[in-house]
Parts: C-alpha cells; structure tokens; sequence
C-alpha cells in the first residue's frame, strides 16, 4: 500500500504554483505591452485591442512554457482549441509581417528583454 505524505504533495504542487506564476508574468506583459488591464483579457470581449493581446499571449505562452493549450486556456477561461488556434494566428501574422501585430510583439520583446538584462527572468 502506498501512502502519500504532506511532503510529497507538496512537492507535486509546487511546479504548479511556479507555472501559474510564469503564465501571470507572461498575461501582465502581453496586457502592458498592448495597454489594457489584465481584467479584460481574461473577458469575453471581441475588441480588436483585447483579441491581438490575446493571440500574443497564446503564442508566447506556448512558446516560452511547456503546458499545455489546455492548461493556458483555463488561465484566461479560454478553451484549448482557441489557444491552438490563436497562437498559430499570431505565427501567421508574424510571419506575413502584420504591422499591428508586429508592433505589439515588439513591444513585448523588449519588456521581455529588459526583464533578462535585470536579471530578473
């Protein structure tokens, strides 16, 4: 019979609170690089500001973490196929040079990069 100790499940959770904290970092940046609260990311609204910041965030966070589109969908109440489908939106857009797009992802890239240069990341 195994048994489970208060230590081991708190060495289970422990990578999950980290990842929860690495997608929040990821969410704030994605929402101060397109200048909108992060409130509003997690809504269900359709403007154009709040959907490019969303793409952003669904493309960085596949990028930059190892969870799955189901496990950054539920960060923003978002289901898995959205998340697939926005970050491969915002590979497109980039690729096509998109100059709304790019412009954020830029902004965002250099929060990022002055972020690492603080040694902070």
């Amino acid at each position: 019979m195994i048994t489970h100790t208060p230590q081991t499940t708190l060495q289970a959770t422990t990578p999950i609170i980290s990842r929860l904290q690495r997608l929040d970092e990821i969410l704030e940046r994605c929402a101060r690089a397109a200048d909108v609260p992060v409130d509003e990311l997690k809504s269900h609204c359709r403007r154009s500001e709040l959907v490019l910041a969303r793409h952003l965030y669904s493309l960085m966070a596949r990028r930059e973490t190892n969870l799955t589109a189901r496990e950054i969908g539920q960060h923003i109440n978002r289901r898995h196929s959205s998340i697939s489908y926005a970050s491969a939106t915002a590979q497109s857009w980039l690729s096509i040079g998109d100059a709304e797009f790019t412009a954020l992802y830029a902004r965002y890239m250099e929060m990022r990069k002055g972020v690492r240069s603080n040694n902070i990341y």
